[in-house]
Protein backbone atom coordinates (compact mmCIF):
# COMPACT_ATOMS: atom_id res chain seq x y z
CA UNK A 1 0.00 0.00 0.00
CA UNK A 2 0.71 3.67 -0.29
CA UNK A 3 0.55 6.68 1.62
CA UNK A 4 -0.58 9.52 -0.37
CA UNK A 5 -0.53 13.35 0.17
CA UNK A 6 -3.43 14.74 -1.61
CA UNK A 7 -3.69 18.41 -2.57
CA UNK A 8 -6.97 20.00 -4.18
CA UNK A 9 -8.17 23.51 -4.94
CA UNK A 10 -11.47 23.53 -2.80
CA UNK A 11 -13.98 26.62 -2.98
CA UNK A 12 -15.65 27.73 0.72
CA UNK A 13 -18.64 26.03 0.99
CA UNK A 14 -19.47 23.69 -2.15
CA UNK A 15 -19.09 20.87 -0.31
CA UNK A 16 -20.43 18.69 -3.31
CA UNK A 17 -17.59 20.04 -5.73
CA UNK A 18 -15.29 19.40 -3.19
CA UNK A 19 -16.51 15.71 -2.47
CA UNK A 20 -16.41 15.22 -6.06
CA UNK A 21 -12.52 16.76 -6.09
CA UNK A 22 -11.27 14.22 -3.57
CA UNK A 23 -13.82 11.42 -4.83
CA UNK A 24 -11.62 11.85 -8.11
CA UNK A 25 -7.97 11.30 -6.57
CA UNK A 26 -9.51 8.17 -4.36
CA UNK A 27 -10.39 6.90 -7.82
CA UNK A 28 -6.97 7.59 -8.99
CA UNK A 29 -5.27 5.39 -6.29
CA UNK A 30 -4.79 1.77 -5.69
CA UNK A 31 -7.01 -0.42 -3.97
CA UNK A 32 -6.05 -0.21 0.20
CA UNK A 33 -3.74 2.83 -0.38
CA UNK A 34 -4.50 5.67 2.38
CA UNK A 35 -5.30 9.38 1.11
CA UNK A 36 -4.42 11.88 3.51
CA UNK A 37 -6.23 15.81 2.53
CA UNK A 38 -5.45 18.33 4.35
CA UNK A 39 -7.79 20.57 6.88
CA UNK A 40 -10.66 22.32 4.88
CA UNK A 41 -10.32 19.89 2.14
CA UNK A 42 -14.04 19.05 2.31
CA UNK A 43 -15.59 22.64 2.83
CA UNK A 44 -12.88 25.07 1.90
CA UNK A 45 -10.36 26.80 4.45
CA UNK A 46 -11.98 28.98 7.15
CA UNK A 47 -11.00 31.84 8.86
CA UNK A 48 -14.10 32.77 10.71
CA UNK A 49 -16.39 30.41 12.20
CA UNK A 50 -19.81 30.20 9.77
CA UNK A 51 -23.29 28.94 11.01
CA UNK A 52 -24.13 25.40 12.59
CA UNK A 53 -25.79 24.38 9.34
CA UNK A 54 -22.61 25.10 7.57
CA UNK A 55 -20.36 22.91 9.81
CA UNK A 56 -23.01 20.36 10.20
CA UNK A 57 -22.24 19.52 6.32
CA UNK A 58 -19.01 18.94 6.50
CA UNK A 59 -19.51 15.87 8.35
CA UNK A 60 -22.13 14.39 5.87
CA UNK A 61 -20.12 15.70 3.30
CA UNK A 62 -17.30 13.33 4.96
CA UNK A 63 -19.61 10.35 5.60
CA UNK A 64 -20.92 10.34 1.88
CA UNK A 65 -17.41 10.50 0.65
CA UNK A 66 -16.12 7.07 2.82
CA UNK A 67 -19.40 5.46 1.42
CA UNK A 68 -17.81 6.12 -2.19
CA UNK A 69 -14.19 5.34 -1.38
CA UNK A 70 -14.62 2.05 0.58
CA UNK A 71 -11.14 0.35 -1.25
CA UNK A 72 -9.19 3.16 0.42
CA UNK A 73 -8.42 4.80 3.28
CA UNK A 74 -9.24 8.48 3.65
CA UNK A 75 -8.42 11.01 6.50
CA UNK A 76 -8.82 14.54 6.80
CA UNK A 77 -9.57 17.29 9.03
CA UNK A 78 -12.63 19.68 9.26
CA UNK A 79 -14.28 21.76 11.76
CA UNK A 80 -16.93 19.95 13.33
CA UNK A 81 -20.86 21.17 14.49
CA UNK A 82 -19.08 22.75 17.36
CA UNK A 83 -16.44 24.17 15.42
CA UNK A 84 -13.55 22.20 16.86
CA UNK A 85 -10.90 20.94 14.66
CA UNK A 86 -11.41 17.16 14.22
CA UNK A 87 -9.76 14.55 12.40
CA UNK A 88 -12.14 12.25 10.35
CA UNK A 89 -10.80 8.64 9.24
CA UNK A 90 -12.25 6.70 6.85
CA UNK A 91 -11.57 2.58 6.49
CA UNK A 92 -13.41 0.26 4.62
CA UNK A 93 -16.25 2.85 4.79
CA UNK A 94 -16.36 2.72 8.52
CA UNK A 95 -15.62 6.02 9.93
CA UNK A 96 -14.10 7.79 13.07
CA UNK A 97 -14.82 11.39 13.86
CA UNK A 98 -12.16 12.61 16.18
CA UNK A 99 -12.13 15.79 17.82
CA UNK A 100 -8.69 15.61 18.96
CA UNK A 101 -5.30 17.98 18.55
CA UNK A 102 -3.64 14.88 17.18
CA UNK A 103 -4.48 10.96 16.68
CA UNK A 104 -2.91 8.07 15.90
CA UNK A 105 -4.18 5.54 13.23
CA UNK A 106 -2.80 1.74 12.36
CA UNK A 107 -2.25 0.93 8.47
CA UNK A 108 -0.17 -2.14 7.64
CA UNK A 109 2.71 0.28 6.33
CA UNK A 110 2.85 1.70 10.17
CA UNK A 111 1.09 3.41 12.84
CA UNK A 112 0.24 7.28 11.74
CA UNK A 113 0.29 9.94 14.13
CA UNK A 114 -1.46 12.80 12.70
CA UNK A 115 -1.01 17.25 13.98
CA UNK A 116 -3.66 19.69 12.99
CA UNK A 117 -1.70 22.29 15.09
CA UNK A 118 2.19 23.06 13.77
CA UNK A 119 4.13 19.90 15.31
CA UNK A 120 5.87 20.12 18.46
CA UNK A 121 9.14 18.45 16.39
CA UNK A 122 11.13 18.08 19.94
CA UNK A 123 9.06 15.90 21.57
CA UNK A 124 10.30 11.77 20.64
CA UNK A 125 8.41 10.21 18.33
CA UNK A 126 8.03 6.77 18.26
CA UNK A 127 5.57 6.33 15.14
CA UNK A 128 7.40 5.76 11.62
CA UNK A 129 4.89 8.76 10.18
CA UNK A 130 4.05 12.37 11.42
CA UNK A 131 1.34 13.64 9.03
CA UNK A 132 0.80 17.66 9.60
CA UNK A 133 -2.12 18.12 8.24
CA UNK A 134 -2.55 21.99 8.72
CA UNK A 135 -2.18 23.67 5.05
CA UNK A 136 -0.02 26.59 4.99
CA UNK A 137 -0.08 30.07 2.32
CA UNK A 138 2.29 30.68 -0.08
CA UNK A 139 5.71 31.36 1.07
CA UNK A 140 5.20 29.36 3.99
CA UNK A 141 6.43 26.11 5.28
CA UNK A 142 6.31 23.71 8.52
CA UNK A 143 9.79 24.66 10.27
CA UNK A 144 11.72 21.48 10.25
CA UNK A 145 14.81 22.71 12.09
CA UNK A 146 13.99 20.06 14.51
CA UNK A 147 13.13 17.52 13.12
CA UNK A 148 13.83 14.12 14.35
CA UNK A 149 15.33 11.69 12.19
CA UNK A 150 13.44 7.92 13.32
CA UNK A 151 10.53 8.85 11.15
CA UNK A 152 8.80 10.36 7.76
CA UNK A 153 7.44 13.72 7.77
CA UNK A 154 4.75 14.71 5.15
CA UNK A 155 2.98 17.94 5.08
CA UNK A 156 -0.13 17.87 2.94
CA UNK A 157 -1.92 21.22 1.81
CA UNK A 158 -4.19 22.84 -0.19
CA UNK A 159 -3.99 24.45 -3.75
CA UNK A 160 -5.55 27.46 -5.24
CA UNK A 161 -6.64 31.15 -3.49
CA UNK A 162 -9.11 31.71 -0.78
CA UNK A 163 -9.83 35.31 -0.94
CA UNK A 164 -6.72 37.05 -0.29
CA UNK A 165 -4.43 33.77 1.11
CA UNK A 166 -2.87 31.35 -1.86
CA UNK A 167 -1.85 28.13 -1.56
CA UNK A 168 0.56 26.51 -3.61
CA UNK A 169 0.60 22.74 -3.45
CA UNK A 170 3.52 21.53 -2.74
CA UNK A 171 2.61 18.11 -0.67
CA UNK A 172 5.50 16.66 0.43
CA UNK A 173 7.31 13.61 2.41
CA UNK A 174 10.58 14.28 3.79
CA UNK A 175 12.66 11.08 4.28
CA UNK A 176 14.86 10.21 7.15
CA UNK A 177 17.78 10.42 4.54
CA UNK A 178 16.92 14.12 3.88
CA UNK A 179 15.08 13.09 0.36
CA UNK A 180 11.97 15.02 -0.45
CA UNK A 181 9.31 13.61 -2.48
CA UNK A 182 7.13 16.68 -3.74
CA UNK A 183 3.59 16.54 -5.16
CA UNK A 184 2.86 19.17 -8.33
CA UNK A 185 3.27 22.85 -7.31
CA UNK A 186 0.07 24.74 -8.29
CA UNK A 187 -1.97 21.66 -9.86
CA UNK A 188 -3.96 19.21 -8.07
CA UNK A 189 -2.46 15.55 -7.60
CA UNK A 190 -0.97 13.16 -4.82
CA UNK A 191 2.67 12.36 -3.69
CA UNK A 192 3.40 8.52 -2.35
CA UNK A 193 5.54 7.69 0.80
CA UNK A 194 6.88 5.15 -1.68
CA UNK A 195 7.63 6.87 -4.90
CA UNK A 196 10.92 7.15 -7.18
CA UNK A 197 12.07 10.78 -6.17
CA UNK A 198 11.87 13.39 -9.17
CA UNK A 199 14.49 16.01 -9.80
CA UNK A 200 13.22 18.98 -8.55
CA UNK A 201 13.67 22.09 -10.44
CA UNK A 202 14.20 25.29 -8.65
CA UNK A 203 11.89 27.83 -9.58
CA UNK A 204 12.91 31.19 -10.43
CA UNK A 205 11.74 33.50 -7.80
CA UNK A 206 9.99 35.79 -10.26
CA UNK A 207 7.96 32.47 -11.35
CA UNK A 208 6.50 31.48 -8.17
CA UNK A 209 5.33 35.20 -7.95
CA UNK A 210 4.26 35.14 -11.24
CA UNK A 211 2.23 31.70 -10.60
CA UNK A 212 0.61 32.70 -7.13
CA UNK A 213 -0.52 36.00 -8.67
CA UNK A 214 -2.43 33.48 -11.17
CA UNK A 215 -3.97 31.44 -9.33
CA UNK A 216 -4.81 34.04 -6.80
CA UNK A 217 -6.55 36.22 -9.39
CA UNK A 218 -8.57 33.78 -11.11
CA UNK A 219 -9.60 31.88 -8.38
CA UNK A 220 -10.57 35.40 -6.65
CA UNK A 221 -12.53 36.41 -9.59
CA UNK A 222 -13.95 32.79 -10.40
CA UNK A 223 -14.93 31.63 -6.99
CA UNK A 224 -16.85 34.69 -6.65
CA UNK A 225 -18.59 34.21 -10.30
CA UNK A 226 -17.50 37.59 -11.49
CA UNK A 227 -17.98 37.70 -15.47
CA UNK A 228 -15.14 39.80 -16.12
CA UNK A 229 -13.00 42.54 -14.77
CA UNK A 230 -12.59 46.49 -15.49
CA UNK A 231 -9.65 48.76 -14.45
CA UNK A 232 -8.52 51.91 -15.51
CA UNK A 233 -5.39 51.39 -18.08
CA UNK A 234 -3.14 54.84 -17.75
CA UNK A 235 0.04 53.84 -19.70
CA UNK A 236 2.07 53.73 -16.43
CA UNK A 237 3.60 50.14 -15.23
CA UNK A 238 1.34 48.97 -12.28
CA UNK A 239 -1.87 48.94 -14.84
CA UNK A 240 0.15 47.42 -17.16
CA UNK A 241 1.13 44.64 -15.33
CA UNK A 242 -2.18 44.33 -13.40
CA UNK A 243 -3.72 44.04 -17.13
CA UNK A 244 -1.47 41.29 -18.44
CA UNK A 245 -1.52 39.01 -14.96
CA UNK A 246 -5.70 39.73 -15.74
CA UNK A 247 -4.76 38.78 -19.56
CA UNK A 248 -3.08 35.55 -18.22
CA UNK A 249 -5.54 34.42 -15.66
CA UNK A 250 -8.60 35.35 -17.30
CA UNK A 251 -8.35 35.66 -20.75
CA UNK A 252 -8.71 38.46 -23.41
CA UNK A 253 -12.28 38.56 -23.93
CA UNK A 254 -12.74 38.95 -19.64
CA UNK A 255 -11.06 41.76 -19.40
CA UNK A 256 -11.72 45.74 -20.23
CA UNK A 257 -9.84 48.48 -19.78
CA UNK A 258 -10.30 51.86 -19.74
CA UNK A 259 -7.92 55.34 -20.52
CA UNK A 260 -9.59 58.35 -18.71
CA UNK A 261 -6.92 60.70 -19.40
CA UNK A 262 -6.89 64.50 -17.81
CA UNK A 263 -5.27 68.06 -19.11
CA UNK A 264 -2.32 66.77 -17.37
CA UNK A 265 -2.18 63.13 -19.12
CA UNK A 266 0.60 63.19 -21.47
CA UNK A 267 0.57 62.19 -25.06
CA UNK A 268 3.15 59.14 -24.66
CA UNK A 269 1.14 57.67 -21.44
CA UNK A 270 -1.77 57.56 -23.29
CA UNK A 271 -0.43 55.96 -26.31
CA UNK A 272 1.41 53.72 -24.65
CA UNK A 273 -2.15 52.18 -23.07
CA UNK A 274 -3.43 52.21 -26.53
CA UNK A 275 -0.72 49.85 -27.76
CA UNK A 276 -0.37 47.24 -24.75
CA UNK A 277 -4.44 47.17 -24.84
CA UNK A 278 -3.73 46.33 -28.87
CA UNK A 279 -0.82 43.22 -27.67
CA UNK A 280 -2.81 42.48 -24.63
CA UNK A 281 -6.19 42.11 -27.39
CA UNK A 282 -8.36 43.67 -25.47
CA UNK A 283 -10.62 46.82 -25.79
CA UNK A 284 -9.56 49.98 -24.70
CA UNK A 285 -12.29 52.76 -24.14
CA UNK A 286 -11.61 56.53 -23.36
CA UNK A 287 -13.31 58.73 -21.62
CA UNK A 288 -12.03 62.25 -21.11
CA UNK A 289 -12.06 64.06 -17.00
CA UNK A 290 -11.80 67.48 -17.74
CA UNK A 291 -15.17 68.51 -18.24
CA UNK A 292 -16.11 66.35 -15.05
CA UNK A 293 -13.31 68.32 -13.08
CA UNK A 294 -14.62 71.54 -14.40
CA UNK A 295 -18.23 70.88 -13.34
CA UNK A 296 -16.89 69.57 -10.15
CA UNK A 297 -14.84 72.86 -9.87
CA UNK A 298 -17.67 74.64 -10.15
CA UNK A 299 -19.68 73.46 -7.54
CA UNK A 300 -16.91 73.66 -5.59
CA UNK A 301 -15.68 77.04 -6.24
CA UNK A 302 -18.54 78.55 -3.34
CA UNK A 303 -16.81 76.29 -1.01
CA UNK A 304 -12.94 76.39 -1.63
CA UNK A 305 -13.09 79.93 -2.66
CA UNK A 306 -10.20 81.88 -4.96
CA UNK A 307 -7.21 80.10 -2.77
CA UNK A 308 -4.64 78.01 -5.20
CA UNK A 309 -5.82 74.62 -6.06
CA UNK A 310 -3.93 72.28 -4.19
CA UNK A 311 -3.75 68.40 -3.60
CA UNK A 312 -7.87 68.23 -3.01
CA UNK A 313 -7.97 69.03 -6.35
CA UNK A 314 -5.25 66.19 -7.84
CA UNK A 315 -7.42 63.58 -5.57
CA UNK A 316 -10.57 65.12 -7.49
CA UNK A 317 -9.19 63.53 -10.48
CA UNK A 318 -8.77 60.01 -8.81
CA UNK A 319 -11.94 59.70 -7.63
CA UNK A 320 -13.66 60.59 -10.62
CA UNK A 321 -11.83 58.03 -12.32
CA UNK A 322 -12.82 55.68 -9.51
CA UNK A 323 -16.62 56.90 -9.73
CA UNK A 324 -16.58 55.90 -13.49
CA UNK A 325 -14.96 52.73 -13.08
CA UNK A 326 -17.48 51.35 -10.46
CA UNK A 327 -20.25 52.83 -12.81
CA UNK A 328 -19.12 50.57 -15.30
CA UNK A 329 -18.94 47.52 -12.92
CA UNK A 330 -22.22 47.89 -11.35
CA UNK A 331 -23.71 48.17 -14.88
CA UNK A 332 -21.96 45.19 -16.72
CA UNK A 333 -21.22 43.05 -13.72
CA UNK A 334 -17.28 43.63 -13.90
CA UNK A 335 -15.12 43.33 -10.93
CA UNK A 336 -12.37 46.41 -10.46
CA UNK A 337 -9.03 45.33 -10.05
CA UNK A 338 -6.94 47.95 -7.90
CA UNK A 339 -3.55 48.56 -9.85
CA UNK A 340 -1.80 49.85 -6.03
CA UNK A 341 1.44 48.58 -4.88
CA UNK A 342 3.22 47.60 -1.80
CA UNK A 343 5.24 50.42 -1.80
CA UNK A 344 2.43 53.23 -2.63
CA UNK A 345 0.58 51.47 0.15
CA UNK A 346 2.93 51.57 3.13
CA UNK A 347 3.55 55.31 3.22
CA UNK A 348 -0.04 56.42 1.82
CA UNK A 349 1.18 57.53 -1.59
CA UNK A 350 -2.52 57.14 -3.05
CA UNK A 351 -5.79 58.58 -3.30
CA UNK A 352 -8.69 56.87 -0.56
CA UNK A 353 -11.85 56.45 -3.05
CA UNK A 354 -9.84 56.93 -5.73
CA UNK A 355 -6.96 54.69 -7.17
CA UNK A 356 -7.75 52.85 -3.77
CA UNK A 357 -10.88 51.53 -4.83
CA UNK A 358 -11.67 47.71 -6.37
CA UNK A 359 -12.99 44.40 -5.66
CA UNK A 360 -9.04 43.48 -5.24
CA UNK A 361 -5.58 44.64 -5.10
CA UNK A 362 -3.27 41.81 -7.43
CA UNK A 363 -0.31 43.43 -6.95
CA UNK A 364 -0.66 45.70 -3.61
CA UNK A 365 1.78 43.00 -1.76
CA UNK A 366 4.56 43.65 -4.67
CA UNK A 367 6.65 46.47 -3.93
CA UNK A 368 7.28 48.71 -6.72
CA UNK A 369 10.79 47.56 -7.68
CA UNK A 370 9.65 43.63 -7.93
CA UNK A 371 6.61 45.20 -9.98
CA UNK A 372 9.53 46.27 -12.55
CA UNK A 373 11.57 42.86 -12.10
CA UNK A 374 8.15 40.77 -12.86
CA UNK A 375 7.90 42.97 -15.84
CA UNK A 376 10.77 42.20 -16.96
CA UNK A 377 11.03 38.43 -16.11
CA UNK A 378 8.03 38.29 -18.39
CA UNK A 379 8.18 40.24 -20.86
CA UNK A 380 11.79 41.05 -21.25
CA UNK A 381 11.71 41.91 -24.92
CA UNK A 382 8.83 44.41 -24.58
CA UNK A 383 6.57 42.24 -27.07
CA UNK A 384 3.96 43.41 -24.78
CA UNK A 385 4.55 45.99 -22.68
CA UNK A 386 6.41 48.94 -24.31
CA UNK A 387 9.51 50.01 -23.09
CA UNK A 388 8.62 53.28 -22.95
CA UNK A 389 6.07 52.60 -20.36
CA UNK A 390 9.22 50.55 -18.45
CA UNK A 391 11.50 53.25 -19.01
CA UNK A 392 9.35 56.62 -17.77
CA UNK A 393 9.84 57.59 -14.62
CA UNK A 394 6.67 56.96 -12.53
CA UNK A 395 4.03 59.88 -12.37
CA UNK A 396 0.58 59.48 -11.06
CA UNK A 397 0.19 62.86 -13.65
CA UNK A 398 -1.98 64.74 -11.36
CA UNK A 399 -0.39 68.36 -11.69
CA UNK A 400 2.11 69.58 -14.92
CA UNK A 401 5.47 67.51 -15.06
CA UNK A 402 4.76 65.71 -11.82
CA UNK A 403 6.50 62.70 -10.73
CA UNK A 404 6.67 60.50 -7.76
CA UNK A 405 10.33 61.09 -6.72
CA UNK A 406 8.35 64.60 -6.23
CA UNK A 407 7.14 63.39 -3.04
CA UNK A 408 8.85 59.93 -2.66
CA UNK A 409 12.59 58.30 -2.12
CA UNK A 410 13.93 56.47 -4.85
CA UNK A 411 11.98 53.79 -5.24
CA UNK A 412 15.08 51.10 -4.76
CA UNK A 413 15.85 53.19 -1.63
CA UNK A 414 12.12 53.85 -0.22
CA UNK A 415 11.71 49.81 -0.98
CA UNK A 416 14.89 48.58 1.07
CA UNK A 417 13.15 50.95 3.87
CA UNK A 418 9.95 49.67 3.79
CA UNK A 419 11.08 46.07 4.17
CA UNK A 420 13.80 46.77 6.87
CA UNK A 421 10.73 48.43 9.00
CA UNK A 422 7.88 46.32 8.10
CA UNK A 423 9.16 43.01 7.46
CA UNK A 424 12.73 42.63 9.22
CA UNK A 425 11.34 44.84 12.42
CA UNK A 426 14.72 47.19 12.17
CA UNK A 427 15.58 49.64 14.55
CA UNK A 428 16.77 52.94 13.17
CA UNK A 429 20.02 52.24 14.53
CA UNK A 430 20.18 48.86 12.80
CA UNK A 431 18.28 50.56 9.62
CA UNK A 432 21.43 53.41 10.00
CA UNK A 433 23.91 50.33 10.04
CA UNK A 434 22.33 49.35 6.25
CA UNK A 435 23.57 52.59 5.29
CA UNK A 436 20.03 54.00 5.01
CA UNK A 437 20.11 58.41 5.44
CA UNK A 438 18.24 59.15 8.89
CA UNK A 439 16.05 61.74 7.35
CA UNK A 440 14.54 58.96 4.93
CA UNK A 441 14.24 56.67 7.61
CA UNK A 442 12.26 58.92 9.97
CA UNK A 443 10.34 59.99 6.86
CA UNK A 444 9.31 56.84 5.95
CA UNK A 445 8.19 55.93 9.53
CA UNK A 446 5.77 58.92 9.79
CA UNK A 447 4.29 58.34 6.85
CA UNK A 448 3.81 54.41 7.55
CA UNK A 449 1.99 55.57 11.15
CA UNK A 450 -0.08 57.52 9.46
CA UNK A 451 -1.06 56.17 6.54
CA UNK A 452 -3.24 52.92 8.68
CA UNK A 453 -6.35 54.75 8.12
CA UNK A 454 -6.26 54.11 4.26
CA UNK A 455 -4.90 50.68 4.31
CA UNK A 456 -7.69 49.89 6.74
CA UNK A 457 -10.18 50.77 3.63
CA UNK A 458 -8.44 49.29 0.84
CA UNK A 459 -9.63 46.33 -1.09
CA UNK A 460 -8.40 42.66 -0.56
CA UNK A 461 -4.78 42.25 -1.82
CA UNK A 462 -3.28 39.05 -2.41
CA UNK A 463 -0.27 38.10 -0.01
CA UNK A 464 2.61 36.97 -0.94
CA UNK A 465 5.08 37.84 2.10
CA UNK A 466 4.57 36.26 5.31
CA UNK A 467 4.18 39.73 6.91
CA UNK A 468 0.92 41.93 6.89
CA UNK A 469 1.50 45.83 8.14
CA UNK A 470 -0.80 46.02 11.36
CA UNK A 471 -0.23 49.51 13.30
CA UNK A 472 -2.77 51.39 15.00
CA UNK A 473 -5.35 53.43 14.07
CA UNK A 474 -5.26 55.89 16.51
CA UNK A 475 -2.18 56.93 19.21
CA UNK A 476 0.91 60.00 19.18
CA UNK A 477 2.11 59.83 15.62
CA UNK A 478 5.79 60.98 15.75
CA UNK A 479 7.22 57.58 15.95
CA UNK A 480 6.69 53.80 14.53
CA UNK A 481 7.03 51.22 17.26
CA UNK A 482 9.80 49.30 16.73
CA UNK A 483 12.45 46.58 18.11
CA UNK A 484 14.95 47.88 20.32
Amino acid sequence: MSLLLAQINPTIGDFSGNLERMAELARQAAEGDALFFALGSISGYLRHMPDQDFLAQASIALDELAARAKKQTIVTAYWNDEGLPTIFISQSGNTRHIALPRASISLPEGRVMLSLTPPGLRQKVEEPFFIYLHPLAFNLMPNLQTLPHNFIFGHTNLLGGQDNLIYSGRSHWLMPEGLELRAPTWQEGMVAHNAQPDAVEQAHPMQRLHQALLIGLADYVNKNRFPSVILGLSGGVDSALVALLAVQALGADRVKAISMPSPYSSPGTRQDAQILAKNLGISLEEAHIKPLMQSFNEVLHPLLGDAPPGLEQENLQARIRSCLLMTLSNRHGHMLLSTSNRSESLVGYSTLYGDMCGGLAPIADLYKTEIYQLCSYLDPDHRIIPKTIINRAPSAELRPEQTDQDSLPPYPLLDLTLQGISEDCLSTAQLLEEGIPEDIIKKTQALMATSQYKRAQAPPALILRGTVLQLPLTGVRRYLPLHK
